[in-house]
C-alpha cells in the first residue's frame, strides 16, 4: 500500500489482508474458479456454501490450493460438468453446524487432488436411506482422486456406483460411521494399497460394487468387506484372516484358481451378511485350494459348469468346474443345496484333497461328486457331516465319467452317517460301472439311494465287495417306494460278486437287461463270488434275474438265506 499526502509520496508501505468468507451456492452459468481468500488464517471460512452448488452439462469449477468451504446443513455439491480441486497444501470442505449433505459427482469428470471432506452424509443421493456419503461417484470419468481425506462423515466417507474406473487413486478414510467407502471392484484391486484406513467404527465394512478383474490377491485391510454385486475374477487368492459378506442373491465367479488360505488362529469367512441359507448365490471357480475357510448361506440360485453346460446346474455354497480340489480344515454349512458340487476334475484320484472338513447342515446334501473321486471324499476319516436326516451326505453324478472303481482306483464306500438308517449316498441318472478290473468295496450298514434309471454294472475282471452284518445291512434303494423305480445291479461275464447281508430294493426296471434287482450274466465268476444272507425285493418284473444262465452261484440255495419273490 503506497500512501501520497498532496504532491508528496511517502514511501512507507504496510501489508494488508482481507478477512471474511464470500456466501456462494446457485446453478453455475459460467465457468468459476475459487482461490483462498484467506490467506493468513487457514482456519478461517474462504466461502460460505448456503444451498446447492450446481455444475451443469458444460460447466466448470475449479477450487484452488489452501481454500476452505464450510457447507450449511443438508446442502450439497452437484457437478454434471467438470469439477478440479487442485489441493497441494489441501482443500477442505467441512460442515458449517450440522451435517452438509456432501458431493455428488452425477455426470461429466472430475479430477480432484487434496480434498478433505468432513461432517457430511445428512441425507443420501440414491433412494436407498443408507447411501449417505461424503463423496458420492456416479460418472465414471474420474481421473484422479489422491491424497484425499474423508473424515467424520455420517455414513460413508465414499461410494462409487459399479463400473466407474479412476486412473489415479489414493484415499484416507477415518471414522466414518457406515464405514470407509463402498468402492468398485476395478478401483480397489488396481491399488489396493490406495485404500488407507485409520480409526475404523465396529460393525462396519469396506464394500465393493461388482465389475470384473483379473488375477487378484485380495488384502486383508482390517475390515470385513461386504459384497455388493456379483464379481468375476480370472483368479482369486485370499490372505489369512480376510472376511467377505455378501449382499443378497450376489455370486463370486472365478475364471481360474481360486486360493483361499487361512489358518487356525486366521481363518477366512465368506458368507451371507443375511444369515439365512440361500441369501447368496455362491463361489463358482475352475480351481480351488482352501484351508481353514468358511463358506455359509449360499445357494440363492443355480450354479452352473460354464455356459455350455446344460446338466451340471445346481444349487450350492462352492462349485469346482476342472483340474483340481483341495479343502482343509474347512466348513462349508447352511447353504441352499449342496455344499460342495464337484464336477469331473482329472481321473487322477489325487487331483483332490479332502482332510477334516464340516460339511454340514446344508439342505440337498453335503458333497456332490463325479463318480470317479468318490473315493478321495471317502478316504477321509477326519471330516463331519450331521443334519442331514434321510437325506444323502454323498451325492454321486455320471458327468462325464460313471467309472465307480477301475484297477487304477479302488475305492471303499464307508459308513458316513451315524443314524443306521440314513442315506449316505445317492446316485443320480446315468449308467455307472466297475470296470478294469476294478473293485468296489461297500462297508457294512452303508444306505444308497438310486435315481430312477440309475444302472451299475459290474465289468469284466471287476468286483463289487459288499459285506454287511445282520444288524448292519448293506441297502440299495430307489428314491421312492415304486417296484422297478431303478434299474439295478448287472453282473456281467467273468465279474465278481460277493454279497452277504445287502438288500436291493425297487430295482429291476425291465429297461434293457436289468430285468431284476440284481441280473446275473452269463459266465460270472463262480470261483470268488458269493451272495448270501440278502434280500432282492421289489423288482418291476423279477427280483432276481438269470440272463442266459441258471442259478450257478447258487442264490437260490436255501442254506445260502436269500429272500426273493419273483425270479425267472
Amino acid at each position: 500500500l503506497r500512501v501520497t499526502k498532496g504532491g508528496e509520496f511517502n514511501v512507507t508501505s504496510k501489508s494488508i489482508s482481507v478477512s471474511g468468507a464470500v456466501q456462494i451456492g446457485g446453478t453455475l452459468t459460467s465457468q468459476m474458479e475459487l482461490s483462498n481468500l484467506n490467506v493468513l488464517n487457514s482456519d478461517s471460512c474462504d466461502y460460505f456454501l448456503t444451498e446447492d452448488l450446481i455444475i451443469p452439462v458444460g460447466m466448470s469449477l475449479t477450487i484452488k490450493d489452501g481454500v476452505k468451504i464450510c457447507v450449511a446443513e443438508g446442502v450439497s455439491i452437484i457437478s454434471e460438468g467438470f469439477l478440479t480441486i487442485d489441493g497441494g497444501v489441501g482443500v477442505k470442505i467441512e460442515a458449517l453446524g450440522n451435517n452438509w449433505k456432501g458431493i455428488h459427482l452425477k455426470r461429466g469428470g472430475a479430477e480432484i487432488k487434496g480434498l478433505t471432506v468432513e461432517g457430511a452424509g445428512s441425507s443420501s443421493f440414491t433412494n436407498d436411506p443408507s447411501e449417505k456419503a461424503g463423496l458420492y461417484i456416479e460418472t465414471p470419468n474420474v481421473q484422479e482422486l489422491t491424497n484425499s481425506n474423508f473424515i467424520d462423515n455420517d455414513g460413508y466417507g465414499v461410494i462409487m456406483n459399479k463400473g466407474v474406473i479412476i486412473n489415479r487413486y489414493f484415499a484416507t478414510y477415518s471414522n466414518n460411521t457406515s464405514g470407509p467407502a463402498i468402492l468398485s471392484l476395478e478401483v480397489h484391486t488396481a491399488n489396493q494399497s490406495g485404500t488407507q484406513l485409520s480409526n475404523v467404527l465396529p460393525n462396519t465394512y469396506l464394500g465393493l460394487r461388482g465389475g470384473s478383474a483379473g488375477s487378484v490377491s485380495l488384502l486383508n485391510k482390517g475390515i470385513p468387506y461386504l459384497l455388493y454385486d456379483d464379481m468375476s475374477f480370472t483368479a482369486l487368492q485370499l490372505l489369512a484372516g480376510t472376511e467377505i459378506y455378501v449382499k443378497d442373491t450376489v455370486g463370486i465367479f472365478i475364471d481360474q484358481n481360486f486360493i483361499s488360505q487361512g489358518n487356525s488362529s486366521d481363518p477366512i469367512i465368506i458368507e451371507g451378511v443375511t444369515q439365512a441359507a440361500g441369501s447368496w448365490k455362491g463361489i463358482q471357480c475352475n480351481i480351488a485350494s482352501l484351508k481353514y475357510t468358511t463358506i455359509q448361506y449360499a445357494g440363492s440360485a443355480p450354479l452352473k459348469k460354464g455356459s455350455f453346460s446344460q446338466t451340471f446346474e445346481y444349487n450350492c455354497g462352492l462349485m469346482v468346474n476342472y483340474n483340481s480340489c483341495t479343502l482343509e480344515n474347512s466348513t462349508i454349512s447352511n447353504n441352499n443345496g449342496y455344499g460342495v458340487a464337484l464336477y469331473q476334475l482329472t481321473n487322477n484320484p489325487n487331483s483332490y484333497k479332502y482332510v477334516n472338513n464340516d460339511i454340514s447342515n446344508n439342505s440337498t446334501g453335503a458333497v456332490l461328486v463325479n463318480a470317479f473321486n468318490v473315493s478321495t471324499i471317502t478316504s477321509d476319516l477326519l471330516s463331519s457331516y450331521s443334519g442331514y436326516g434321510s437325506k444323502p451326505i454323498i451325492t454321486i453324478h455320471g458327468e462325464n465319467s460313471a467309472t465307480l472303481a477301475m484297477n487304477t482306483n479302488p475305492t471303499n464306500w464307508r459308513k458316513l452317517s451315524a443314524a443306521v438308517s440314513s442315506t449316505d449316498y445317492k446316485l443320480l441318472d446315468g449308467d455307472y460301472v466297475v470296470t478294469q478290473n476294478g473293485v468296489l468295496t461297500i462297508d457294512q450298514g452303508v444306505f444308497i439311494e438310486c435315481d430312477a434309471n440309475v444302472k451299475i454294472e459290474i465289468t469284466s475282471g471287476s468286483t463289487l465287495d459288499a459285506q454287511g452284518i445282520n444288524s448292519e445291512k448293506i441297502v440299495f434303494r430307489g428314491s421312492t417306494g415304486t417296484p422297478g423305480f431303478w434299474d439295478g445291479i448287472y453282473a456281467n461275464t467273468n465279474s465278481t460278486l460277493i454279497l452277504d447281508y445287502v438288500n436291493i430294493d425297487h430295482g429291476g426296471s425291465g429297461n434293457g437287461a436289468y430285468q431284476g434287482c440284481l441280473t446275473v450274466s452269463s459266465n460270472v465268476s463262480t470261483t470268488s463270488s458269493t451272495v448270501t444272507n440278502c434280500a432282492f425285493l421289489n423288482g418291476s418284473v423279477f427280483d432276481l434275474f438269470f440272463n442266459g444262465v441258471t442259478d450257478v452261484l447258487g442264490i437260490k440255495d436255501i442254506a445260502n438265506n436269500n429272500t426273493f419273490v419273483n425270479s425267472n
